[in-house]
């Protein structure tokens, strides 16, 4: 497992699954099966709904910048591509961890996901 702190974000790695933490509460998740971005307590107890942008399915590219950009729009968590699971790594052109990535498609389609 590894782990760092910036800002008021904890964000996880066990190489499959991402969790962003927000003080004592996990605001996002990145699986195999799904992105999850939720609102705090404080939002909810507010009235706001539990998914800010939440998806049910496999995962991949696609997904992990839709993951990456709702966690900055809606909580400013910078979750950078060295947090991508270890199956997503492999991907990348030549396999490489610093080489090109992927950019997010300007035909993403983002507000149809939330």
């Amino acid at each position: 497992m590894r782990s760092t702190e910036a800002n008021d974000f904890v964000i996880e790695s066990d190489g499959r699954t991402v969790w962003v933490h927000r003080g004592a509460e996990t605001i996002g998740r990145f699986g195999r099966m799904g992105v999850d971005v939720h609102s705090t307590m404080a939002e909810q107890t507010e009235g706001a709904g539990q998914c800010k942008c939440c998806t049910h399915g496999l995962t991949g590219w696609k997904e992990w910048r839709l993951f990456q950009f709702a966690m900055r729009q809606h909580h400013g968590a910078d979750v950078g591509d060295r947090w991508a699971p270890d199956r997503l790594i492999a991907d990348w052109p030549n396999a490489q961890f610093y080489g090109p990535r992927p950019a997010i498609p300007a035909d993403l389609g983002l507000e149809e996901w939330w």
